[in-house]
């Protein structure tokens, strides 16, 4: 029989996603947070990485950016401070790394492509690529007004974005994965479409214009595995959702089975008929180089 936790248990826990995910040794140089370096050093598939710091000069046609900061709304328990800043503190390192690429500006037929990056090889400052035989990144269409975009058409149907713990990065094992339903995202380019969004040095806080919006199933949320390390127990993601966790020895598997209406944060929403949780974030982009695939 599951017991119900309140919001504080489900913060505490140390996320350990139990997913198919390629093993690793540690990062040479995690001491440094700049995330795991024992990729394959295999050339980027013939395209040339410009040497040197972060793009100060925009591409108009393909703007390039790495996500830097994110702040949900939605599901409650993401937008709670004490979890919000550890994987705050994820995305401002080079341990989770989020990538857009937009394609075809100016031209009528726009699409943004999300998803998981790593560091690329050779590397060099600000250059990414994405992990697409692991993260499948997604495709969606965009309508431009000015500088302003929104999507149009169809979300993305389907992407997992993964959560790095600091000091850890692709290929190590992730701490969390979100896998997210119907995305889409809208925004404000900055003049020179190097950014969207940025930090405010007088305000102390980021100016997030960008817009994140997605739904995660609970079936796909029973399905992500999370280990409560202060309980010496696990718990699903479901579970940290919902505030419905388990108890016993398998508590994962005993967690989001009682009447989803007794649950703390109920789901408010579907996909495909089914009950999901609504998901709503700002982010702030900057200007990347992004190679070839993983």
């Amino acid at each position: 029989m599951a017991s119900t936790w309140g919001l504080a248990g489900g913060l505490c826990c140390f996320l350990v996603v139990h997913a198919c995910m390629p093993t690793a040794p540690t990062s040479d140089d995690a001491a440094d947070g700049r995330g795991a370096d024992d990729v394959s050093d295999a050339d980027d598939g013939g395209r040339e990485i410009p040497p040197g710091p972060c793009p100060t000069s925009p591409n108009p046609e393909v703007p390039e950016m790495r996500i830097r900061f994110v702040r949900f709304s939605k599901p409650e328990v993401l937008a709670n401070p004490v979890l919000a800043q550890w994987y705050l503190d994820d995305a401002l390192s080079d341990s989770t790394i989020w990538l857009l690429r937009f394609a075809g500006l100016g031209s009528g037929t726009v699409t943004v492509r999300f998803g998981a990056g790593a560091k690329a090889r050779p590397w060099s400052a600000c250059t990414y690529s994405f992990i697409e035989s692991v993260f499948p990144s997604g495709n969606l269409g965009i309508a431009e007004s000015g500088l302003e975009f929104t999507a149009v058409g169809y979300a993305i149907p389907e992407l997992d974005l993964p959560i790095w713990q600091e000091r850890t990065a692709f290929p190590d094992p992730i701490s969390a994965l979100l896998p997210l339903r119907e995305v889409t995202i809208a925004g404000t380019f900055s003049v020179d479409h190097l950014n969207i969004g940025a930090y405010d040095e007088s305000a102390r806080d980021w100016v997030d214009v960008g817009e994140i919006s997605a739904r995660i199933r609970v079936a796909d949320a029973r399905d992500v595995v999370v280990f409560l390390d202060i309980f010496e127990g696990e718990c699903s993601l479901c579970g940290l959702l919902s505030g419905d966790i388990g108890s016993g020895d398998d508590a994962a598997a005993d967690d989001c089975l009682t009447d989803p209406s007794t649950w703390p944060q109920q789901p408010d929403t579907v996909v495909d008929a089914e009950p999901a949780w609504s998901v709503a974030a700002t982010f702030v982009a900057e200007a990347a180089w992004i190679g070839e695939d993983y």
